[in-house]
């Protein structure tokens, strides 16, 4: 989910790099679906020996995802871009991106607008 919101925010932002970015989640997000089915199977048959494989296996996708995250802190600083967590009233998290004012004078002409 988080991978097609990144692929989407890539058009309006025209940025590429956080397309190739949100693809790459994708990828990460197909690794938790096995781990899914590998927790579904030791709940059926009580097989330990998949915890060891499914705890390699977690800890591989968390050095992923943590490299994703900081490369996507990379493009968004350079690009100019803002963005963070918002806490909803019913406790749930959504990213929002937003694009940073560039220029004093672009600052200052919305200020007197608004």
């Amino acid at each position: 989910m988080y991978g097609d919101f990144l692929i989407e925010s890539s058009t309006i932002l025209d940025n590429k790099n956080i397309a190739v970015l949100g693809t790459n989640f994708l990828e990460v997000a197909m690794q938790w679906d096995k781990i899914a089915e590998d927790l579904w199977q030791l709940s059926l048959r009580g097989n330990v020996s998949l915890l060891q494989k499914m705890s390699k296996e977690i800890m591989d996708i968390y050095y992923q995802e943590k490299n994703l995250y900081q490369s996507l802190q990379k493009i968004l600083t350079k690009g100019g871009f803002f963005y963070g967590l918002h806490r909803s009233k019913q406790r749930t998290y959504r990213v929002f991106l937003q694009c940073l004012l560039q220029s004093c004078h672009t600052l200052c002409r919305y200020q007197r607008m608004a």
